[in-house]
């Protein structure tokens, strides 16, 4: 009998309250950047519109997406697709950013190029850790 060293991990990667803090920040610290700014009024309001769309998307992005990642030392890493329900093949680049914080993933796959910020609340911090160095040991560095 052979016996086969095959590691497996999937995660969930769920809603993160630092990623939201992130968005709202940005969001205010640039409505403070166009209110003061010296434009006629009817810029202001028109930007100010567009910036409060900006946010709605985001939050509405940021409510409904939830990512599922899989590996398998066979297959490599696969990425859930809730439109199709199916696992797809896809490859991380080396472009990726990983530290303790957040991991920043660019992601190929048979679709374009996708970037994932996944700060570490998204996931519990045993499930965090290990999907840092699946990351570091098998695509990264």
């Amino acid at each position: 009998m052979s016996k086969q060293n095959d590691t497996f991990a999937e995660f969930t990667i769920r809603r993160s309250k630092k990623l939201l803090l992130v968005i709202c920040v940005l969001h205010v610290l640039s409505l403070l950047a166009i209110w003061s700014i010296y434009w006629p009024i009817t810029i202001k309001f028109l930007l100010s519109l567009l910036l409060i769309v900006s946010c709605l998307y985001q939050y509405h992005a940021y409510q409904t997406t939830r990512l599922f990642l899989r590996y398998t030392s066979n297959i490599g890493w696969r990425l859930y697709l809730k439109n199709s329900d199916r696992y797809i093949d896809i490859k991380i680049k080396t472009s990726s950013v990983v530290c303790r914080l957040l991991t920043v993933l660019h992601v190929t796959s048979e679709q374009p190029q996708k970037t994932f910020v996944i700060f570490n609340d998204a996931m519990s911090d045993d499930d965090y850790r290990r999907f840092i160095i699946l990351l570091r040991t098998t695509e990264l560095i």
